[in-house]
């Protein structure tokens, strides 16, 4: 039986099963991708209920198949949503992963310390519970006071904001400023978000028109019309899946990922396939050479042959005496109806 690490360099759901969070493996495994087993990034749920990557699901459905990986039922690209909820377990779950791994390791090698109880006075538990009380107090205080410093997000104008200062802000209309003229904490607005790009349809789109939509992407335009329209689906689908994510890359290192794409997958199925031949090679060489294996093969087929044979007779007999023991119940069962025509009835005169 293979022996499990913990290991947080290469993670792993199996890192936990030799711990005593062994449950924590089925978290693991649940905040995977069903496609990559990776963590999720920028997750997006399907129609059926899904979760997978964005570029995952995006690929999958554009080149692969038109349903879901896990359920298989009909989906489309546009029934994509994104699934912020698992974003952020993701997110707090691997920041942690590590740390929880190594604490786990490391308490699994020391030994479980004795607890003993001192001897409790009725006013020293009163005394307790009257100063946990006030700690209570006192940091539910400190809880509430501080939460005023948290900034938040006006959901109008995207600026970040003190809590305590988003209401005046809102009834503002976004035009207040700070104490000191500018706006608050100096914060500046976040820049425009990201838009998808469309994507272009084969059967109607002309090559003309997808080589501008490359050209005014800054991607290459050069190739086959087969290979343009590829280019561009694919940098339709790095592009919206980097939409997708909660911390977009820039545009240049998508097209790095277009162009790693192209030298690899294209080049791939571009190359030219390996013709093998056999020249001067006697039949009767060959047949003697590899005699051996040929038998070999004949009398496995035989005696494949030879059980099915077997089986299917030894069926049909079990069959047979099914039926035959079906109609001896029937024949049991029956009333007698008929006497014998040697026992008639005598008429008494």
């Amino acid at each position: 039986m293979a022996t499990h690490t913990m290991n947080s360099d290469i993670p792993d759901p199996s890192d936990w099963i030799d711990s005593k969070l062994s449950g924590l493996k089925d978290v693991d495994e649940t905040l995977r991708c069903h496609i990559c087993k990776e963590f999720f990034t920028a997750p997006m749920i399907t129609g059926c209920g899904h979760t997978f990557c964005s570029l995952c699901i995006q690929r999958y459905l554009t080149n692969t198949s038109q349903r879901c990986p896990t359920c298989m039922q009909e989906q489309q690209i546009s029934q994509l949503r994104k699934n912020v909820t698992v974003e952020t377990l993701v997110e707090h779950f691997s920041a942690q992963r590590a740390t929880i791994l190594r604490v786990v390791k490391e308490a699994a090698k020391q030994p479980i310390p004795e607890v003993v109880e001192p001897p409790s006075s009725p006013d020293l538990d009163d005394g307790r519970r009257r100063s946990g009380r006030k700690r209570t107090r006192t940091n539910y205080t400190e809880t509430l006071v501080s939460s005023d410093d948290i900034q938040v997000e006006c959901p109008v104008c995207q600026a970040m904001l003190p809590g305590a200062a988003i209401n005046r802000h809102l009834d503002n209309n976004c035009n207040d400023t700070g104490a000191n003229g500018g706006n608050w904490l100096g914060t500046k607005k976040k820049t425009k978000p990201l838009r998808k790009i469309q994507r272009v349809n084969q059967a109607s789109e002309s090559v003309a028109n997808v080589r501008r939509k490359l050209q005014d992407e800054g991607l290459s335009t050069s190739g086959s019309k087969q290979t343009l329209f590829r280019r561009y689906d694919e940098w339709v689908t790095l592009w919206n899946a980097n939409v997708d994510n909660k911390t977009p890359r820039s545009k240049s290192d998508i097209k790095d990922d277009l162009r790693r794409w192209e030298t690899t997958v294209v080049a791939n199925e571009n190359a030219q396939p390996v013709k093998m031949t056999i020249k001067n090679i006697d039949d009767r060489q060959w047949v003697q050479k590899h005699k051996e294996d040929y038998d070999y093969l004949i009398e496995q087929a035989r005696k494949s042959i030879l059980k099915k044979k077997q089986e299917k007779e030894k069926e049909q007999q079990q069959q047979q005496q099914g039926h035959q023991k079906a109609v001896d119940r029937r024949e049991d069962n029956e009333p007698d109806m008929k006497r014998s025509e040697t026992e008639g009835y005598q008429v008494v005169s």
